[in-house]
């Protein structure tokens, strides 16, 4: 029994409850004198109260599957599905601008592109946390210790490469680093 009033605490049914109740009151109070001034027959106020008490089981049935959240309302998840992992538990990853060997501009613009494309496709992972292209190009062209970009960065591995233009073939060279 303990366990099921622990769970209503959980998914905030009390609250609800409680919010339901005083709201209903307020209503069923309001009604009383607006009703009395229109003459209104007694039959109203007694629906009134009838919709108000018929209400409140399914308000707390809501409460029971949906939650408020600051993004929207969302199922409650049970007590025994697992969490989510937060993004401090997921490994973190960075992907650092490719370096174009060339000097080319195109190059650079493909290199650019490989590596924006490439942290698109790391962050579809949903076992990873993959740091913003934008955070990632700060680092374009510094001479920064990996580690100290994985502490900066709250990353535990850094992605970094050359991509080199040789006749009609592109070579891509990559390397993944212990950030931390």
């Amino acid at each position: 029994m303990r366990d099921f009033f622990s769970e209503l605490k959980r998914r905030q049914v009390y609250k609800v409850a409680v919010f339901y109740a005083a709201g209903a009151w307020i209503l069923v109070q309001v009604a009383d004198i607006v009703l009395e001034n229109f003459n209104a027959s007694d039959r109203i106020m007694q629906g009134v109260i009838l919709l108000m008490a018929l209400g409140f089981p399914i308000t707390l049935t809501l409460a029971w599957i949906y939650n408020l959240t600051p993004q929207g309302v969302m199922m409650t998840p049970s007590a025994d599905a697992p969490d989510s992992p937060s993004a401090q538990e997921r490994p973190g990853i960075v992907v650092l601008p490719f370096a174009s060997f060339s000097g080319e501009p195109e190059d650079e613009v493909l290199s650019n592109g490989f590596t924006e494309d490439l942290t698109t496709l790391l962050a579809q992972i949903s076992g990873i946390f993959v740091i913003s292209r934008n955070s990632a190009y700060a680092y374009k062209d510094r001479t920064t210790d990996a580690r100290e970009i994985g502490r900066e960065l709250g990353v535990r591995y850094l992605l970094e490469g050359s991509l080199r233009r040789m006749g009609d073939q592109v070579r891509v060279t990559a390397t993944a680093d212990p950030g931390r």
